[in-house]
């Protein structure tokens, strides 16, 4: 865990040292180094490609995957540079009428995402476009490597609510026409609902259905692709309309499903998507 640590460390000295396209390209080729010699999750990530990849593709994939990651990684630690500005020039924001009427709903906004692209920069792209969030989010194991990432997001304004601690303060945002964010594709604990996903049959959480009906808080999806050098797309959905939360979670099963179709390399789930999830560490 220390090696870990130290090395999300060097990594955040680097990025305020170093130009971002020569960290980036370090990143990927050591992504696949890793990938090819180190990683133990590359026959997971294996597993989940071939839901979605031709066949004999998704050994390939899942490096390239691996490196896409440290890209990943190398993005936000040099997020510092994330600014309103760069934000206007780099992401192409898509539907963000839906969140603007939504919030004139004055019951709040679910913004809701999934392990896929950069959702960590989409939420500071929000809050630098003016809608600073609440974000649910799992805790890192080391405290060291929290107080890293939580740095990180105070520094764009946005404000963490521990996964699994009380929904009290997921109901004060909301009654005061907030926007919670989260990722709701992983069920960690607790019952889920069953749904449909890339052809089979998978638990997602229970608590955004069950949240949105008991506050009326519009359901909006939003998912951040990385899609170019220091280009991105924010992509802001229509609603999940208010229904039985079997429907809305299957709703939003399927968004989901079309984005990894899409971006299958952004898609960062690295146990097995099928099987119950271990807390990461």
């Amino acid at each position: 865990m220390s090696v870990v640590y130290y090395g999300y460390v060097a990594v955040d000295k680097i990025s305020r040292l170093l130009p971002k396209k020569a960290v980036g390209n370090a990143a990927y080729f050591f992504g696949k180094l890793y990938a090819r010699f180190f990683s133990k999750d590359i026959g997971a990530i294996e597993e989940n490609l071939k839901a979605v990849l031709p066949d004999g593709n998704a050994r390939r994939a899942s490096r390239e995957l691996v490196a896409s990651f440290a890209v990943y990684l190398a993005d936000l630690f040099y997020s510092h540079r994330f600014s309103a500005d760069f934000v206007r020039k780099n992401v192409t924001v898509r539907g963000r009428q839906y969140l603007d009427e939504s919030l004139a709903g004055g019951k709040g906004v679910l913004l809701v995402s999934a392990h896929l692209g950069n959702w960590e920069l989409g939420g500071a792209a929000l809050a630098k476009l003016g809608y600073p969030l609440h974000g649910i989010a799992l805790k890192h194991a080391d405290p060291r490597i929290e107080a890293l990432f939580e740095q990180r997001r105070r520094e764009h304004g946005l404000r963490v609510i521990p996964y699994g601690s009380s929904l009290h303060e997921c109901y004060r945002v909301l009654k005061r026409n907030g926007i919670v964010a989260l990722n709701g594709d992983r069920l960690f604990h607790g019952e889920g609902i069953p749904v449909r996903f890339l052809g089979r049959q998978v638990f997602f959480p229970k608590g955004l259905s069950k949240l949105s009906l008991a506050t009326g808080a519009a359901v909006v999806p939003a998912f951040f692709i990385k899609s170019g050098q220091d280009r991105y797309e924010l992509d802001i959905q229509s609603p999940i309309a208010p229904a039985e939360p079997e429907a809305m979670t299957q709703e939003f099963a399927g968004r989901v499903e079309a984005q990894v179709r899409r971006h299958p390399l952004q898609w960062f789930i690295f146990q097995k998507f099928w099987d119950a999830p271990k807390w990461p560490e």
